[in-house]
């Protein structure tokens, strides 16, 4: 299920609406982020000093949001959180 898909299911006739006028935005914003995530996601999955899920979301969201600040760019926690899940899938797929 696409995020377009969850908005509408969980909000009904507000998520048809809601979808729609922040459909750009959102997809803008994953643009940018997303290749960045799969980059992190992909470096934490290599290092085997990490231990646990918690502690890998946890330094790809410092790490994520650190290089979008050091370009200047203002993006929300969870834009960021839903990057780095789409990018474990991404690279789940891919084993």
């Amino acid at each position: 299920m696409n995020v377009k898909e969850w908005i509408i299911a969980k909000l009904g006739i507000l998520g048809q609406f809601l979808s729609v006028l922040f459909k750009d935005a959102l997809q803008k914003e994953l643009k940018l982020v997303l290749p960045i995530a799969a980059k992190v996601v992909a470096q934490i999955a290599a290092d085997a000093s990490i231990l646990t899920s918690e502690q890998k979301r946890n330094v790809a969201l410092e790490n994520i949001t650190a290089e979008l600040l050091a370009s200047q760019r203002d993006i929300s926690k969870s834009i960021i959180s839903l990057a780095i899940e789409l990018a474990v899938q991404q690279l789940k797929n891919m084993k």
